[in-house]
């Protein structure tokens, strides 16, 4: 009888922030999320030493030239709210149960800071059986090759962080750029009206055709704060009239679009912003509405954040803090904007 002392990562709060908290293998191999991106911190150091052995493979103890100690890992502080994470997980749970998404992500941030205090997808997994989870996702992956399936309707992964890794059409939402960047060049004021109910304007003598309207008006004429509030399309697409097409890309640009924000876990990928010069002439009528441009839901929850914050785009943050096994600190992190404000 004997006995053999084995040490594995437990993870006792299940699936709670699973994509952003990651896991390691069974060979405790990092594989995703902070558990990646943090393993030399969180790993240790083994110790060694250097000596000599006799032929029956025994140290010689007094040949010992050098000796170095094991060092324990750190310990990581995430920004992450415990209790806003549970809620943001019960409400993903009923979005899937009411709606039956393919999949749904939520995204909780302090807007003052970057810090993230929440993010979930919708599916997810339980990181103590990581291994169960990725054996279904090489069936679903090997089954939709079979199948020759389309890419949008394949199963999605559920170890993946779709609010970084996938892009979307943002719709509605992104009239905020154009809107904020009109202001901001002092093109237009709260107040100023356009005529929404024209179809077609010209434009650097070409008639472009205006996109058509989700939502009935009482009035033709719709000042900037209406163009928001009741969410016009032709009035955004105004605003990106008169903003042209360079200032809009840079605008657009600044409020986070078209590259990585620096989001350290997850695959995060810079979604789709073309230059002016690849654009086709009715796209600046259309991009002011969030139509051709893609955008990954981090990029869009930190555009938002653009305007809670009073007009500075801060990365999103997820690291608070490094220790060390003495509990000294090592790392604290520091607010930080984006090349652009």
């Amino acid at each position: 009888v004997y006995g053999r002392r084995e040490y594995r990562r437990a993870y006792p709060n299940n699936q709670l922030a699973a994509h952003l908290i990651g896991y390691v293998d069974r060979d405790q191999r990092p594989v995703a999320g902070m558990e990646f991106h943090a393993d030399f911190y969180l790993r240790g150091q083994n110790g060694w030493r250097l000596g000599e052995r006799d032929g029956r493979n025994r140290e010689l103890a007094q040949f010992r030239t050098r000796e170095v100690p094991r060092a324990d890992g750190y310990s990581v502080s995430l920004s992450i709210d415990s209790a806003v994470q549970d809620i943001v997980e019960q409400e993903l749970a009923l979005i899937a149960q009411r709606f039956q998404p393919r999949k749904a992500t939520i995204i909780v941030s302090d807007p003052r800071t970057g810090f993230i205090l929440g993010m979930g997808n919708y599916p997810s997994f339980n990181l103590n059986e990581f291994e169960k989870v990725a054996k279904e996702d090489k069936v679903a992956e090997e089954v939709a090759k079979k199948d020759k399936v389309a890419e949008e309707e394949k199963e999605p992964a559920r170890t993946k962080n779709v609010a970084v890794a996938d892009i979307y059409e943002p719709g509605s939402v992104f009239k905020i750029v154009a809107a904020a960047a009109a202001l901001e060049e002092g093109l237009v004021n709260p107040g100023t009206k356009f005529n929404c109910a024209l179809d077609k304007v010209e434009y650097q003598h070409r008639i472009l055709k205006l996109p058509g309207e989700d939502h009935r008006f009482d009035q033709d004429e719709l000042t900037v704060a209406e163009i928001l509030s009741r969410s016009s399309n032709r009035g955004a697409a105004r605003l990106g009239l008169e903003l042209g097409a360079e200032r809009l890309h840079r605008y657009a640009s600044a409020f986070g679009f078209g590259h990585p924000l620096g989001f350290p876990v997850g695959g995060e990928v810079g979604g789709i912003l073309r230059r002016p010069e690849h654009w086709n002439p009715i796209d600046i009528t259309r991009i002011p509405m969030g139509h051709t441009v893609a955008a990954t839901a981090l990029q869009m929850h930190q555009a938002m954040s653009v305007i809670a914050s009073g007009g500075v785009l801060f990365r999103p943050q997820i690291t608070r803090q490094i220790r060390d096994a003495a509990g000294e600190t090592v790392f604290g992190a520091y607010i930080s904007t984006h090349l652009y404000t």
